[in-house]
């Protein structure tokens, strides 16, 4: 494709070339995110920047060694004067000759260049500072495995504590005895969840006993209301009741004192849920007895108007009771979350004094104490920003708020109003250097936030945002069907960071099929989601059997035969 005029190929350039601005680059699918990296690199090298000064960051092992591969191998084309494809749009005509002796210069130090993940990047930024990090100086990366194991076994000795009966209204055991089941699997999430986000806190949320009595106010409101009609719609009449019988049952409890024990919590938040106003997954149910109401109203006399106003009159109470049950719920369950999170503060203690006694740190300790030590050593950030001069991010769209904090902490300086939030810190001349595509975040159970991304996408500035969505992997149909039907699902309007449109590189060849629909059969009128999970994978599977070694594939300038790995 390097003879074909891209519609980003400004872009492109621009990414590659202009080493003296700081960019965030979208890069589509399939549009080439490693080359766009590692020829930024590279042309780094070419003007002269030293391998030390340079950190390439990914998000995998496998992917950090597949950009270095990448990088070495634009390096050693372009000192030897060879310009590969990918970087024809930075190098038009030829290699410069001193930006050759540059490359062959940086050649030779290439093992100075950071090109790791975000973890192994934030391990080089404390390892020569443990003092003022405040670690053991030969601190070591515990095993995932092993971290697991030794967290398990504090966890496990810190639930037979609170087992023990020893503490009065204990949330641990209160919950376990409840429902054991799920109360283990929602204490251990939480633990889990705690270990990995320590800065996590529950929302501030006040208990007052006033929700139970709203509740109860509202619930008698809609009995005094739907008693007014000398006709009744049964619906609706069972609705009101159920609210009724639910705000007897809680006005006897204990939940209306300013300090409820935790087993009168639990006991609220189980409260059975009438059939008549919620679905069996617990959610509010909707009230659509208008024609009932009108029926009743003609039976007993009444203009149909009457029953419409009944029920507009019902609905009102009914949607009110919903609604301060809801925040009575809300506030019972940030009341039981505040105690679970305060009940864990010996175990993430425990936690915390067993790796630096052995002096362990995990992946999250590399991060926290890498963004400390920026934060509150300022000879020491400016010292390492002088090191790492230029910073690059691959997948940046999996970047959590602390990776961000980190990153911008490290390439950016206070800003003249004073602004302590990082993301307002002013970024230097190059400093930073960011590939990703908000479609493809889906790192969200790991903390990547695409919030976080959107935040830094607005901080970097509309001027430094560069587009590019020239598709080299598929052909023009299949992107004309992505296109169609994601641009509604990933736009702004729909809360997500918006869509840009892929622009085809490749066309079809004529009479092979690009986009089908794929025929699943299966049993039963109402499949569950595992069912359907679990056949479409099948369905899936075999045509991707069907395709190997029978498709034709293209590899640069010849075809092939497909292989799983192209698909």
């Amino acid at each position: 494709m390097s003879g074909e005029k891209l519609p980003d190929k400004d872009a492109r350039t621009t990414a590659l070339t202009n080493i003296d601005q700081s960019f965030l680059v979208e890069a589509g699918a399939g549009s080439g995110k490693t080359s766009i990296m590692a020829g930024r690199v590279a042309v780094l090298f070419a003007q002269g920047v030293e391998p030390k000064n340079v950190a390439a960051i990914t998000f995998t092992e496998f992917a950090a060694s597949e950009l270095r591969i990448r990088i070495e191998r634009f390096v050693n084309e372009l000192a030897a004067g060879t310009i590969s494809p990918d970087l024809e749009s930075a190098f038009p005509k030829e290699v410069p000759a001193k930006q050759r002796a540059n490359l062959a210069q940086a050649r030779k130090a290439l093992d100075q260049l950071a090109c790791t993940t975000i973890h192994g990047f934030a391990q080089a930024l404390i390892k020569p500072y443990p003092a003022e990090a405040g670690i053991d100086p030969g601190a070591e990366i515990i095993d995932p495995a092993e971290g697991d194991l030794a967290f398990d076994e504090r966890y496990q000795a810190w639930l037979k504590g609170h087992l023990s009966g020893e503490r009065d209204d204990d949330i641990v055991a209160e919950l376990i005895i409840a429902e054991e089941v799920r109360g283990l699997a929602l204490i251990r999430s939480v633990a889990d969840f705690l270990r990995r986000n320590r800065d996590a806190r529950p929302s501030s949320i006040a208990w007052s006993s006033d929700a139970g009595k709203q509740f109860t106010t509202t619930a008698k409101a809609f009995e005094k209301v739907i008693d007014r009609f000398e006709y009744r719609e049964d619906q609706t009449h069972a609705a009101c009741q159920a609210f009724v019988e639910m705000a007897k049952t809680l006005g006897g409890s204990a939940i209306g004192t300013k300090h409820p024990n935790s087993r009168s919590l639990i006991e609220t938040a189980r409260t059975p849920r009438h059939i008549s106003c919620f679905t069996q997954a617990t959610g509010k149910r909707q009230l659509r007895t208008k024609g009932a109401w009108e029926k009743a109203a003609t039976a007993a006399g009444k203009r149909k108007t009457d029953g419409s106003a009944a029920f507009d009159a019902c609905l009102t109470r009914y949607d009110a009771c919903h609604d301060a049950f809801d925040a009575l719920m809300a506030m019972i369950a940030g009341e039981l979350l505040g105690r679970i999170v305060q009940s864990m503060e010996g175990l993430l203690l425990d936690w915390s004094e067993y790796k630096r006694a052995a002096a362990l740190l995990d992946f999250d300790d590399l991060l926290y104490t890498a963004k400390d030590l920026l934060a509150k050593n300022e000879d020491v950030r400016q010292a390492l920003a002088k090191r790492f001069r230029h910073v690059l991010v691959d997948e940046f769209q999996d970047t959590d708020p602390l990776q961000i904090d980190i990153l911008w902490r490290l390439c950016g300086e206070v800003p003249n109003d004073g602004n302590a939030k990082p993301l307002a810190r002013v970024l230097r001349a190059g400093a930073l250097f960011l590939v990703g595509d908000p479609k493809q975040a889906i790192y969200r159970f790991r903390g990547a936030d695409v919030n976080a991304y959107l935040g830094a996408r607005e901080a970097i500035g509309r001027k430094a945002l560069l587009e590019i969505v020239a598709n080299f992997r598929s052909v023009k149909p299949i992107l004309t069907f992505v296109n169609d039907k994601f641009a509604k699902p990933l736009s702004t309007e729909a809360g997500q960071p918006g869509f840009t449109a892929l622009a085809a590189t490749c066309e079809a060849e004529k009479n092979v099929p690009t986009v089908v629909a794929l025929d699943i059969a299966i049993d039963g009128d109402k499949p569950g989601a595992d069912i359907m999970r679990d056949a479409e994978a099948d369905r899936v599977a075999e045509l991707c059997t069907r395709l190997v070694g029978n498709l034709q594939v293209r590899e640069r300038d010849k075809k092939r035969a497909c292989r799983f790995g192209d698909i």
